[in-house]
């Protein structure tokens, strides 16, 4: 029971530390990659990256060690590096399977930098955790010292590095033909009677919404919009309490066909709907999407 009690006490740690990634993002890159868009970043994981994360467990579970030796919570520090295991794992499910954002995501990246991770951290674990709360203070480990340097350098330097991966477009584009297939087949009849431009653009706005809404969180915001605590719902994100997917999609539908009865390609009457649709900046997304749908969005 004692084991079982250990565990929980790891997996909490672990969310925590997925659930601040966002905070994270002040410090490196690839956390603003995570929380923003993969579409136009291209890529989670970069080369860049590489140190910043495979030291961010060794440092962060040294300071929670010595809270715990200060509140009398040794037994926890003994295999304290499963956090980092569980973390990964979860990190992992949440991308994939939570997220659906699976083709976007470089395995080998990720898992070159999750195994050293662990490794790291389980060697100093077992050097330097488990010895008491006097090795670990600062003014007692040069290690200490060592390793808040690297971790600081490769915060700062890689908080102002942006790197694309070479393979990192063709996966955004498996990525997008993939929904655009998907969508086309499941909303066939919300395209109907609509012109060649005004289906990309529904198809590319569906597109975008799904990256940033999974279907999960469409599900909590649909029961939130009961509340007051949800403004938009569905996978089109209309303004409407309680709407299913479906139907979001149908008043998308009558939105492009009332407001964008263009059947050319003009990139700018794209951007003027597209920003009425959901304000600045959205239109970037999106035109990201139709370039990789139709070279007649790509602009020249």
């Amino acid at each position: 029971m004692e084991i079982f009690n250990v565990i929980v006490i790891y997996f909490g740690l672990a969310l925590f530390f997925v659930a601040t990634l966002p905070i994270l993002g002040r410090l490196n890159f690839i956390s603003r990659e995570f929380y923003h868009n993969i579409i136009f970043v291209k890529d989670f994981f970069s080369y860049k990256q590489y140190l910043f994360w495979i030291l961010f467990f060794p440092f962060s579970l040294w300071l929670v060690s010595v809270a715990l030796y200060a509140l009398h919570l040794d037994f926890l520090v003994q295999n304290l590096w499963i956090t980092s295991l569980i973390f990964w794992v979860i990190l992992y499910i949440y991308i994939v399977f939570l997220l659906g954002r699976g083709m976007l995501l470089s395995r080998n990246n990720f898992f070159t930098i999750a195994l050293l991770s662990i490794f790291i951290t389980f060697i100093f674990s077992w050097l330097f955790y488990r010895q008491g709360i006097e090795v670990l203070l600062p003014q007692n480990s040069i290690w200490f010292w060592t390793i808040v340097f690297t971790f600081l350098i490769s915060s700062f330097w890689y908080k102002h590095t942006s790197v694309i991966a070479e393979d990192s477009a063709k996966r955004v584009e498996n990525y997008t033909k993939t929904k655009l297939a998907e969508f086309q087949k499941k909303y066939t009849k919300n395209l109907a009677n609509l012109s060649d431009c005004q289906k990309k653009v529904l198809l590319a706005i569906l597109i975008v919404e799904n990256y940033n809404r999974p279907k999960f969180i469409r599900v909590f915001e649909r029961l939130l919009s009961f509340v007051g605590l949800a403004k938009t719902t569905g996978l089109a994100q209309i303004s409407q309490r309680g709407l299913s997917d479906y139907d979001s999609v149908c008043l998308l539908k009558e939105k492009i066909q009332s407001e964008y009865q263009v059947n050319d390609f003009d990139l700018e009457k794209v951007r003027e709907f597209v920003r009425n649709y959901n304000g600045n900046n959205y239109d970037d997304m999106v035109l990201a999407v139709l370039q990789n749908l139709d070279s007649r969005f790509v602009e020249r």
